[in-house]
C-alpha cells in the first residue's frame, strides 16, 4: 500500500465561477494523472465542503507488472481572487 499527500498554493484556475474554477483545475489534475498511465475507473462529482471543493475519484494502473487500483483525492479552495490553496492524497493499493 502506498499514500501520498500534497498541500500547496498556486494561482487560481480562469473560470466564470469559483465551482467552475475547481472543476477545471480537477480536470487538469486528471489528465496529468492519465498521462503516467493512470486510468479513471470513476470520476467523482466535485462536491462543495465549507469554502473549498473536493472531488474523489478512482483508477487502476500497471506499475513494473503490478496492477494497482488507487483512489485521488483533490481538494481545491480560495485565499483570495487569484490565489488558491489545493491538497491532493493519491492511495494505492494491490488490485
Amino acid at each position: 500500500q502506498f499514500v501520498d499527500i500534497g498541500f500547496a498554493a498556486t494561482q487560481c484556475t480562469k473560470a466564470s465561477s469559483k465551482a467552475k474554477s475547481a472543476e477545471k483545475y480537477f480536470a487538469a489534475k486528471r489528465k496529468s494523472v492519465s498521462a503516467t498511465g493512470a486510468k479513471f475507473t470513476k470520476v467523482g462529482k466535485v462536491v462543495k465542503v465549507g469554502k473549498s471543493y473536493r472531488q474523489t475519484s478512482r483508477f487502476q494502473v500497471t506499475n513494473e507488472g503490478r496492477k494497482l487500483n488507487g483512489e485521488f483525492v483533490l481538494g481545491y479552495g480560495f485565499i483570495d481572487a487569484t490565489n488558491c490553496n489545493t491538497s491532493q492524497v493519491t492511495l494505492l493499493a494491490p488490485g
